[in-house]
């Protein structure tokens, strides 16, 4: 499993505990290694990118275009799929989403202590996403086959809803609380807004609340 965004450096615990012992997840420069050929030996890229900047579009590119074909599953905001650089970043990859039964919390204890909490408070976890996120997947030629399988013998008692691409969200097949960007705090933002938006305007437009 490849992880190329370290982040806080806890992924490769998680995945571990998962069962999941082969794991490549370290502190350097995702974009430094596509462009030198560093990239690590893997079979599938699992990760969750940072949402600031262009890093989304540039995970998706490589994932659809530069990862040979390997399977991915990139779990990211629920807006994506409607930017208008989605369509060519994923051509031929054609993901499906998979969206949890409940919203994800992200828990950050280093930013928790970095907040400025009390003393008593630090090393407590801290929420530190406004999103609805789910998991873009691409299977390769085994996606299908999968699909089916799952369908089968796991959605029931699962509570996840399988979404098939793009098409599939427009048609209305996404769970409503995924139809419309939910930010922190009760801010409720209309689905037409994520479109054309960028994480300075998001800012901009929670400066009025």
């Amino acid at each position: 499993v490849y992880d190329p965004f370290y982040c806080e450096g806890s992924v490769v615990a998680h995945l571990n505990r998962l069962g999941l012992e082969k794991v490549y997840n370290r502190k350097e420069d995702f974009y430094a290694a596509q462009r030198e050929g560093g990239v690590p030996a893997h079979d599938v890229l699992v990760t969750n990118p940072p949402f600031s900047a262009d890093h989304l579009e540039r995970t998706l590119r490589f994932a659809a275009h530069d990862n040979h074909g390997r399977p991915f599953l990139l779990l990211l905001p629920n807006f994506v799929w409607r930017k208008k650089y989605y369509e060519t970043a994923v051509e031929g990859a054609s993901p499906v989403f998979l969206v949890p039964a409940k919203r994800y919390t992200f828990w950050s204890p280093v930013r928790a202590e970095l907040r400025g909490r009390p003393e008593h408070e630090r090393g407590r976890a801290a929420s530190t996403t406004p999103f609805e996120c789910f998991w873009y997947l691409s299977l390769g030629p085994w996606t299908e086959e999968l699909v089916q399988g799952w369908r089968r013998k796991h959605e029931a008692q699962s509570g996840c809803t399988l979404v098939l691409g793009a098409d599939a969200a427009r048609a209305g097949e996404l769970p409503e609380r995924c139809a419309t960007l939910h930010i922190l705090h009760g801010l409720t933002l209309e689905p037409s807004f994520p479109q054309g938006a960028s994480m300075a305007s998001l800012a901009l437009a929670l400066q009025k609340y």
